[in-house]
């Protein structure tokens, strides 16, 4: 397994780096790289299994366009974000922009082991304080998982945009969109779009 870990805090990276391919996924090969410069070239130029990324990097832009170009490089490959922030903004923005888990730095190996394995198998791993709102009985509802930027996209859907389409009404590109409805079918347990906006509206996301 070749993993991308993307962090300008070099002790943290390289200790990471060790828990990473000793513990949690035992003889794997981590890539460290400190910018998100060197982050997008990599991932244009060499295939990985995961990406993982700190939001607080050195970078052309603001932390939000740099997650997005990356998420967009990816293609079909998972990025996780690694950080220190606790802003739930911070977090919803990470999942509105395609990520597909979000971990605090804070987390016990364990924990992370948990989590990527299941960002691997192709769901999403949300933080415990995002995904455990408050509801009647304790049950997590599917809709509170669904961020605006996905509900946005599910309104597109439901009115047959191809995922171009898409894109260029959100001024995004076609992979981002592609990952959003990839996320949005995972949230909503879904095969494809015609169910998602099937559930969806049964759910109350979309009124016709």
């Amino acid at each position: 397994m070749r993993l991308l870990l993307a962090d300008d805090h070099a002790l943290f990276s390289v200790g990471l780096a060790m828990i990473l391919d000793t513990i949690i996924f035992p003889s794997s090969e981590v890539v460290q790289v400190r910018s998100w410069t060197e982050a997008s070239s990599f991932i244009k130029n060499d295939n990985f299994d995961l990406i993982l990324v700190d939001l607080f990097m050195p970078g052309k832009s603001n932390w939000k366009d740099e997650l997005a170009g990356v998420v967009a490089a990816a293609k079909s490959t998972p990025v996780c974000v690694i950080s220190s922030s606790s802003s739930q903004d911070n977090v919803r923005a990470v999942f509105e922009l395609g990520a597909q888990g979000f971990l605090h730095k804070s987390v016990h190996p364990d924990k992370m082991r948990d989590a990527l394995t299941k960002v691997l198998s192709g769901k999403i791993y949300f933080p415990k304080r995002l995904d455990m709102p408050s509801t009647v009985g304790g049950s997590i509802p599917k809709y509170s998982l669904v961020t605006a930027r996905q509900q946005e996209i599910l309104f597109l859907l439901a009115e047959g945009k191809s995922n171009q389409q898409i894109a260029d009404m959100l001024n995004l590109q076609e992979s981002t969109v592609k990952r959003h409805v990839y996320n949005i079918c995972k949230i909503l347990e879904v095969k494809n779009r015609g169910e998602a906006v099937h559930v969806a509206r049964q759910m109350g996301l979309l009124i016709d």
